[in-house]
């Protein structure tokens, strides 16, 4: 059978998560371009982590400090643990921004030079594509003034064997 985890067991566990993944993201070499769309896809993950741990720690911080004794959810010893999870995830927190600005600015900057790395492979595309282009049209001008020139080669030996042909019927 399936054990059913309580919301504080879970927070529990995503804050540890959340530090674990916190930890490694502010630990990481933000100039790294190999680890740099790693990182930002683990700190997209944090972040929807993070919005969960704020609706969770909410709702257990305000069952924590329920004062009516007919809606407590919490004797006074779990709401001690409680409110300490939250005072937890309210200490390391604030440290995401920070992490968040420094990876979404290597990434940004990532992003800028996979761009132009782009651009610039389009450029050369492009530049071979017209160098290509006018090597075929140049070929097929020479062809044609090959043709050209036998054409008027052969008309001028078929002239010259008709004026031939007159010459000896006189």
């Amino acid at each position: 059978t399936m054990s059913k985890t309580t919301l504080f067991q879970r927070t529990e566990a995503n804050i540890d998560l959340f530090e674990k993944e916190l930890e490694h993201l502010n630990s990481c070499e933000k100039t790294n371009t190999s680890t740099i769309v790693d990182d930002k896809r683990r700190l997209d993950e944090l972040l929807v982590l993070t919005n969960t741990l704020i609706a969770d720690i909410s709702k257990l911080r305000k069952a924590a400090q329920e004062t009516d004794p007919a809606l407590r959810t919490y004797g006074e010893q779990m709401a001690s643990k409680v409110l300490a999870v939250c005072d937890r995830f309210d200490a390391v927190h604030p440290k995401l921004a920070e992490v968040s600005a420094s990876i979404t600015s290597a990434y940004g900057k990532y992003e800028q030079a996979e761009a132009a790395a782009r651009a610039v492979q389009e450029r050369e595309e492009a530049a071979r594509a017209a160098a290509e282009l006018a090597a075929k049209e140049a070929l097929a001008k020479e062809q044609a003034a090959k043709a050209a020139a036998e054409s008027a080669r052969l008309a001028a030996e078929a002239a010259a064997a008709a004026a031939a042909a007159r010459r000896r019927r006189w």
